[in-house]
C-alpha cells in the first residue's frame, strides 16, 4: 500500500474500429482515466472544469448531482444558474469518453431531471472496486473466513496506491470521498497486521503498522502496538525511539501518553498486555 503513487505509463492507442466500451478510472494516488486500456491524453479535456465535474460525478459514487450544486461548487466565483458553461462541460465529459459517439449519449453520463450522474455500471473506478473489497473482507473477518478474508485484503492493498485525488487536497467536494476510503485503508491494514502477528511475522507487522502510521500518524492503538512488536523481539533502542515520537505525537493532540513498557515485561514468545490482537473495527463509513 504504497504512498508514492505509480504513474499510468504512456500507451499508445491502436484504434482498428472496434467499439470503445471499456472505461477506467483511476483516483487513488493519481487520476487518469483509460478509454479501452489507453490513457487519456490530459489535453483531450480542453478545460479543467469539465475535468473536475468528471472528478465531482465519481466522487459522488452514481448518485445524482443537481446542475445547481454542481455549478455552485466548480464555479463559485460564478453563483446564479449554471447557464451554458456548465452544458459545454458536461458536452466535453462525453466527448472525451465517448470520442467516436459509438454510444447513446448517457451511456456514461445521465443527465435527467435536471441532474447529471455518472453510470458506473459502464465505468470501472478503483475506488469503488477498494471500497468493496474492504466491506468484503470485514465481513469475511466477522464470520471467521480467514482464508477468504486475505485474499480479499491482499487485493485492497494492491488497489490503494495511494490517496482519493491526490491532486485535489483543497478541494472541499473530494474530501468525504477521501476520508472514506482512508478509513478503509486504516482498516484493511489494521486486519493485514493482526493477521501477520498471529503468523509469528514481525517483519510484515511492522511494516503494516508503519503504514497505518504513514496515514494516520495519531493512531494510538498503531503506536503501541509498534512499540510492543519492537519490545517483544529485544530491539529496545527503537522501541525507546518511537516511543519518544510517540509522545511528540501525543501532545500535539493533547492525549497523554502511555509509559514505555519495562524491559522486563516483553520479550520473545513472553506474553505483554500492551501487545495483544489488533482490534477488528468496521471502518467508518465503509
Amino acid at each position: 500500500m504504497s504512498i508514492d503513487a505509480p504513474r499510468v505509463p504512456p500507451q499508445r492507442a491502436a484504434n482498428h474500429g472496434e467499439v470503445a466500451n471499456t472505461i477506467r478510472v483511476i483516483t487513488l494516488g493519481q487520476f487518469a482515466v483509460l478509454r479501452d486500456g489507453v490513457e487519456i491524453p490530459h489535453p483531450d479535456w480542453q478545460s479543467r472544469k469539465a475535468r473536475n465535474l468528471f472528478k465531482l460525478l465519481v466522487c459522488r459514487h452514481g448518485r445524482s448531482v443537481p446542475r445547481e450544486v454542481a455549478a455552485d461548487l466548480l464555479w463559485p466565483e460564478q453563483p446564479g444558474p449554471p447557464g451554458n458553461r456548465f452544458s459545454v462541460a458536461l458536452s466535453t465529459v462525453r466527448k472525451v469518453l465517448d470520442p467516436s459517439h459509438r454510444h447513446p449519449a448517457d451511456h456514461f453520463v445521465c443527465a435527467e431531471d435536471g441532474a447529471v450522474r455518472l453510470r458506473c455500471e459502464n465505468v470501472e473506478i478503483d475506488i469503488a472496486s477498494f471500497l468493496r473489497l474492504s466491506r468484503d473482507a470485514t465481513v469475511a473477518v466477522s464470520r471467521g473466513d480467514w482464508s477468504r478474508a486475505e485474499d480479499l485484503l491482499r487485493s485492497a492493498e494492491q488497489l490503494y496506491a495511494g490517496e482519493f485525488l491526490e491532486e485535489d487536497q483543497y478541494v472541499d467536494w473530494a474530501v468525504p470521498c477521501r476520508e472514506e476510503a482512508r478509513s478503509a485503508a486504516l482498516g484493511v491494514l489494521r486486519m493485514l497486521a493482526h493477521v501477520s502477528q498471529s503468523r509469528g511475522d514481525p517483519l510484515a507487522t511492522v511494516a503494516h503498522l508503519q503504514r497505518i502510521l504513514e496515514l494516520d500518524p495519531y493512531d494510538e492503538a498503531a503506536w503501541l502496538d509498534l512499540i510492543a512488536v519492537e519490545s517483544a523481539h529485544r530491539h529496545h533502542g527503537e522501541a525507546r525511539r518511537l516511543h519518544t515520537v510517540y509522545n511528540l505525537r501525543m501532545l500535539e493532540i493533547g492525549v497523554a501518553a502511555a509509559p514505555l513498557p519495562p524491559v522486563s515485561m516483553v520479550g520473545p514468545g513472553v506474553s505483554n498486555e500492551s501487545f495483544k490482537p489488533l482490534p477488528f473495527r468496521d471502518p467508518k463509513g465503509v
